[in-house]
């Protein structure tokens, strides 16, 4: 169960820390965001104890170079509920740093990659009819992540990308899709999509970004 509410960690740090979108680019240029993200588990026994997850975060984006930004990122996820057998209350916390390159700059379409390093403490207590037992866990996972921003005009942008992470004794494996929507010249709201190969998790979440 802890590699479930880990993988849900690492969704919303991809979530959040992997807004890249649109042609004026806030791949390249400084900002902020902050978002919350609903996953539906995609293990039986979790979800049997809590079928909707959610989770809160923000980043922060800064240019060290014309083609590489780095990320400054910090989760929060829970889990709570009750089967017929036992009754789980777990939390997870994350902070992490990136480096996220890209090729074409201001492009209709640019490509990017991702690297980041994430440090994801979790909190998970059960509770039975015969027994109790709280158990904490801490982690330093590696994501990596591809992508690419295509512009569709009107100051939308589209955005699939794939990511890997090092959850547990295996690797994770994630696609998701943004739409970004600038409302001005500093801020856009993105609704996002993700799915987890393994666990089969399917989330939701929903972005503010703010240029600074």
């Amino acid at each position: 169960m802890n590699k479930t509410i880990l993988s849900l960690g690492v969704f919303a740090v991809a979530a959040l820390g992997g807004v890249h979108a649109h042609a004026r680019g806030l791949l390249g240029e400084r900002y902020v965001n902050a978002g919350v993200a609903v996953t539906r588990p995609g293990n039986d026994e979790v979800e049997e104890i809590d079928d909707t997850i959610v989770g809160y975060g923000a980043s922060f984006n800064l240019p060290v170079q014309r083609n590489m930004d780095v990320e400054l990122f910090a989760s929060h996820s829970e889990l709570d509920g009750e089967s017929d057998v036992v009754a789980v209350d777990a939390e997870q916390t994350d902070f992490g740093a990136g480096l996220v390159g890209h090729v074409s700059p201001g492009q209709k379409a640019d490509p990017w990659v991702s690297v980041r390093l994430i440090y994801a403490e979790s909190e998970t207590s059960f509770e039975s009819a015969t027994r109790s037992l709280d158990e904490d866990d801490s982690k330093t996972i590696v994501s990596v992540g591809t992508g690419v921003q295509m512009d569709l005009g009107h100051d939308f942008i589209v955005s699939p990308d794939i990511n890997i992470s090092d959850v547990g004794d295996a690797a994770n494996v994630s696609i998701g899709v943004s739409l970004n929507k600038w409302l001005n010249q500093r801020i856009s709201l993105q609704p996002m999509l993700n799915y987890d190969l393994d666990e089969e998790d399917f989330s939701a979440g929903f972005f503010v970004n703010v240029s600074l």
